[in-house]
């Protein structure tokens, strides 16, 4: 059993405790990307996104129901008022993302599963913003990286 919802949300709820024992409160959140979404995000917002990369083979002839592994992506797309902003929080995610495991938790807070960081794998950077509809202005970042994510009981 694997559960992208749940594994996106476990990262979004752990970041987000993770920022705001940095000072980073106030922020907006959602998970997955629309868009639609883009039109309507405000500064300071940030959304978790996640790929499926696959499934991992732990060993020749194991059970196929014990000790699954997948490999994902997770993209966190960053929206801040001021070049600052972002990239002081561009630099707190990417720590994040080097130190932290996620503990995948299902709906009843249960831990399921767990994902590690491939520390190589993260990449960060920031985007100036268009200067053309000043209405909208918003300086952007994005940070990824490879996670391998296990279900140890399949």
């Amino acid at each position: 059993m694997s559960s992208k919802f749940f594994e996106r949300r476990s990262v979004r709820n752990q970041l987000k405790t993770y920022l705001e024992s940095k000072g980073w409160i106030n922020l907006n959140w959602s998970e997955g990307f629309s868009s639609l979404v883009l039109e309507t995000i405000v500064p300071p917002y940030i959304t978790v996104t996640l790929d499926d990369l696959g499934k991992v083979e732990l060993e020749i002839g194991r059970d196929p129901n014990i000790n699954k592994a997948f490999l994902r992506k997770v993209q966190i797309d960053i929206y801040m008022e001021d070049e600052n902003r972002v990239n002081a929080i561009t630099d707190d995610i990417s720590d994040f993302l080097d130190i932290e495991p996620i503990l995948i938790k299902d709906n009843n807070t249960t831990v399921i599963g767990s994902m590690v960081s491939d520390t190589s794998s993260i990449i960060a950077d920031t985007n100036v913003p268009s200067f053309e509809e000043e209405e909208s202005l918003r300086w952007g970042g994005v940070v990824s990286c490879t996670y391998d994510t296990f279900y140890p009981n399949g």
